[in-house]
């Protein structure tokens, strides 16, 4: 049985999100000058305030969720379905890990980094003996897929956890450490996860190009930049770093070229002018059409054997999701020792729209039925705003009004309009 107990502080909820931290370090690593050139246009108002979305309020959820359920607090019955469907597993693993090496459990837990220890950051999961090692990062998004080889976040969380122990612990060279990434969600997710193993030696020698790549990116200007689409991919500048738009369009045919009047500009004034982002929008659709059906017919011509390119090749897609074969029933049968309530997927009620569709189908449409019934659907229905939509200034419809604008006009209230 694992011995669970804190070696440092639990995870914080509003702990601040360190620039130079495990999950940027992609960022910083491979462009030394991202975060200057972020902390420079921020300060001159070019990239929007930080905002969480749907998706990252979605993924620090199911992590409370988890962390809750390993640490005993909650039961399966209090997680939703649509969390446990993909948290399982993880779950599962997670307990598997806790068993099979006799040691000390940490769950949500702040390490401080091993290249700077003022600052700390979260790992999700590991269990820790002087021999074995297992760190367990849970992603729950389902858009980019993480690999485990060589992952500079799960190198960062396990060097920074085994150095903060190194008094408690008597790691050697040869210990094993095994860092895991579980990715439910994703349709390339095999349902085990991804894991990368090395010894603890391998490991230190990793970190020091990490803690070499840290210490040049702490002093490198804005002008140290090396765009590419992994290191781009979560940058907060990478929409107005000039570097990246001149090497993204580099050669780009003109009729599909929105810089081809601005090329000049853009690398004499290391900025992205107004000119350019109207240019851009007029443009985007066609462009992003353009590209999409060239890329289909390249594909197709290549897997045709009617055209070969020294530079592209085809190759075998990722795996889509797994699912069950024809035979439902014999699958059904299968799982048949599972309550019903874990076998089968909740219903979920149709959307008001699709209710509307189905009630005029069946002859009783909303505005036939009671009062009572349509008081009801307005009560219980409702509509969210539409979202901000970019369009071209002559567009007939009236501009919204910006933050600042609105703050104006209620700086603009006099004292007598307040009694």
């Amino acid at each position: 049985m694992s011995d669970t107990k804190k070696a440092t502080p639990p995870a914080d909820p509003e702990h601040s999100h360190y620039e130079w931290g495990a999950s940027s370090a992609k960022q910083w690593r491979g462009c030394p000058g991202s975060i200057a050139l972020t902390h420079e246009k921020k300060a001159e108002g070019k990239i929007p305030d930080d905002n969480d979305t749907e998706w990252s309020r979605e993924g620090t959820e199911a992590h409370d969720y988890a962390d809750k359920f390993l640490k005993g607090e909650i039961t399966k019955g209090e997680i939703p379905a649509k969390f446990w469907e993909h948290l399982e597993g993880y779950i599962d693993l997670a307990t598997e890990l806790a068993e099979s090496i006799v040691g000390t459990v940490f769950n949500e837990q702040q390490v401080p980094y091993f290249y700077n220890l003022d600052k700390t950051g979260t790992l999700d999961y590991a269990v820790v003996s002087d021999t074995e090692v297992a760190i367990l990062d849970l992603k729950y998004g389902a858009g980019v897929y993480v690999t485990a080889s060589e992952n500079d976040q799960l190198a960062i969380y396990a060097l920074s956890l085994m150095q903060e122990l190194g008094k408690g612990f008597h790691f050697g060279d040869d210990t094993v450490v095994k860092m895991h990434i579980y990715q439910p969600r994703h349709r390339s997710f095999d349902g085990v996860g991804e894991v990368w193993t090395v010894t603890y030696r391998d490991l230190l020698d990793f970190g020091i190009d990490i803690e070499a790549d840290y210490e040049k990116s702490k002093v490198a200007s804005s002008d140290d930049l090396n765009p590419s689409p992994l290191v781009c991919r979560f940058c907060n500048a990478r929409r107005c770093c000039p570097t990246r738009v001149l090497d993204m369009f580099d050669g780009i045919p003109n009729e599909a070229n929105p810089l081809t009047s601005e090329v000049d500009l853009v690398a004499a004034t290391g900025e992205i002018t107004d000119e350019v982002r109207v240019r851009v929008f007029e443009k985007h659709k066609e462009i992003s059409k353009f590209f999409t059906e060239l890329m289909d017919d390249t594909l197709a011509l290549i897997e045709q054997g009617k055209l070969s390119i020294d530079g592209l090749k085809t190759i075998d897609g990722g795996k889509g999701n797994r699912q069950w074969g024809e035979n439902m029933v014999e699958a059904d049968k299968l799982l048949r020792k599972l309550p019903a309530s874990d076998r089968y997927a909740p219903k979920k009620l149709i959307s008001p729209a699709q209710a509307e569709k189905v009630l005029k189908k069946a002859g009783t449409p909303v505005e036939s039925q009671s009062t009572r019934f349509q008081n009801r659907w307005k009560q219980l229905v409702f509509q969210k705003e539409g979202s901000p939509t970019l369009v071209l200034a002559s567009a007939p419809r009236p501009a919204r009004q910006s933050i600042i604008d609105q703050f104006d006009d209620e700086s603009e209230v006099s004292a007598e309009d307040c009694f």
